[in-house]
């Protein structure tokens, strides 16, 4: 056969099997549009956000020193109507917000109203003399009606179900120094967008650990002073709170592609660059400016600092859809909260592509 006949035999060859490789390809590796779609992952890390707040609003009530903080109303709020009141009576701490459709505004921007009750007497508190956070053996479990954040209503369960959300010190009697501080969390919570009652997030925890240190400057005794048996008030305001473990949950959004899909989102821990917790720190403001505002006075403004903290950190993988042996219906994402940086920003990378977003809801 002559070299011009062999060439030309290659090329059939060539392109006979050229073309049985690509008529046996599996489908979606070329006829799969791309995954671009990042709302569910902003919608469920906001909804995270409002379950730490409720934790925070809790935990800086639940040592009794009543610290304002970005819960407290800022100066432009109504006083007749956008108040905060917070009591200590009856194994209960109830923090009351302007009754809807009032509100009050709050020094972090958010326009809250309702009540969040935390509970220190409780059925999972076994120990009488633990009656705040930074008590051995604490449990409060939270709970409260009408509680609403912006636009979004938040409910808890019953509180003779088993579903609470509550959380334990994981503290011991005879704690003789600091080193960090840590909490369980259990439990669910409900948050539903007011004007689309349709778009539901549910959030459950199975033993999310909280964990607390001092923010970067600040030392251990800037948080509590352990003195023998003695254990001063948390002050939050100097700490860096993290949370890992996995929450799970169920994301109801009409016209979402992923309306009615079950999650799980791992906040991971430990070393290495795809290991970061969530994090977030009371020493850092993502609005570093005062602001003037009017007060109920007129012609009267006061100047004040925003106190909107976000999660400067953490990389946590959402799954979504139904997933079994180790394969979901949809493409886990991983979501980057932060590097650090005190501002709302945050990636969401699908298929190693990422995707730049704004983690805070207006």
């Amino acid at each position: 056969m002559s070299n011009l006949n062999k060439l030309f035999s290659g090329l059939i060859v060539f392109a006979i099997g050229t073309f049985i490789a690509f008529s046996c390809a599996k489908p979606n590796e070329f006829t799969d549009p791309a995954d671009t779609e990042t709302q569910s992952s902003i919608d469920i890390a906001w909804a995270v956000h409002i379950l730490s707040d409720i934790d925070m609003i809790a935990s800086f009530y639940g040592e009794n020193n009543l610290y304002k903080s970005f819960y407290n109303p800022a100066p432009d709020s109504d006083p007749a109507t956008g108040t905060l009141v917070a009591t200590r009576d009856g194994g209960r701490v109830t923090m009351s917000f302007a009754n809807a459709p009032n509100v009050t505004k709050c020094l972090d921007g958010a326009s809250r109203s309702g009540e969040i009750w935390l509970y220190y007497q409780n059925g999972y508190n076994t120990d009488p003399n633990a009656k705040y956070f930074h008590d051995p053996n604490f449990v409060g479990v939270i709970s409260g009606p009408g509680y609403e954040v912006n636009n979004y209503k938040v409910e808890f369960p019953d509180a003779n179900s088993g579903d609470q959300l509550r959380m334990y010190t994981q503290m011991k009697t005879g704690y003789t120094n600091l080193g960090t501080l840590s909490w369980k969390i259990y439990g669910d919570i409900i948050i539903t967008k007011k004007d689309d009652p349709n778009t539901k997030i549910t959030l459950n925890c199975n033993g999310l650990l909280k964990t607390l240190t001092p923010a970067p400057g600040k030392n251990a005794d800037s948080l509590l002073t352990i003195k023998g048996s003695t254990i001063s008030p948390i002050n939050w305001k100097n700490g860096v709170i993290t949370y890992i473990g996995k929450i799970k949950g169920t994301y109801k959004k009409p016209g979402s592609k992923h309306d009615g899909k079950t999650f799980e989102m791992e906040l991971k821990s430990g070393t290495g660059y795809e290991k970061f917790p969530l994090q977030r720190d009371f020493t850092c403001y993502s609005d570093k400016i005062y602001t003037v505002a009017p007060t109920p006075t007129t012609g009267i403004f006061k100047t004040y600092f925003k106190e909107y903290h976000p999660f400067i950190n953490g990389i946590a993988t959402l799954s979504l859809g139904t997933c079994a042996n180790n394969t979901c219906a949809i493409y886990p994402r991983e979501i980057h909260f932060g590097d650090g940086v005190c501002d709302n920003t945050g990636k969401v990378v699908i298929r190693g592509i990422t995707y730049e977003v704004n983690f805070r809801e207006k």
